[in-house]
């Protein structure tokens, strides 16, 4: 299983956990560019695969974790109730959760 690693604050956390939060969103950076595309030459893009995103709450060994199905990666502008500023980021659209560990 291919995971992407996500750290969040308890906001975002909890809203994704109760299942309120349906999207996560990253800004359009080259450090995200390489996580979240294959880039072929010449600059041909294609968005990454991830069967799951596995979601943090701090750095701690004993951080809650959950691991949510990655339905897709696209981008564009996001929903401004789940924390999307209002221009273009990565969206990373989310699934239903696979599982959890220290809540």
């Amino acid at each position: 299983m291919k995971k992407l690693k996500l750290t969040l604050t308890r906001k975002w956390f909890d809203m994704i956990l109760r299942g309120e939060k349906k999207e996560e969103y990253r800004e359009i950076k080259p450090y995200w560019e390489q996580r979240l595309y294959h880039i072929y030459y010449p600059k041909i893009r294609q968005f990454r695969r991830y069967d799951a995103v596995e979601f943090r709450n701090g750095y701690s060994k004993k951080s809650p974790i959950m691991q949510v199905d990655c339905v897709e990666i696209t981008a564009g502008i996001g929903n401004p109730d789940w924390g999307a500023p209002d221009y273009p980021v990565f969206i990373i659209k989310l699934g239903e959760i696979l599982k959890t560990k220290n809540l």
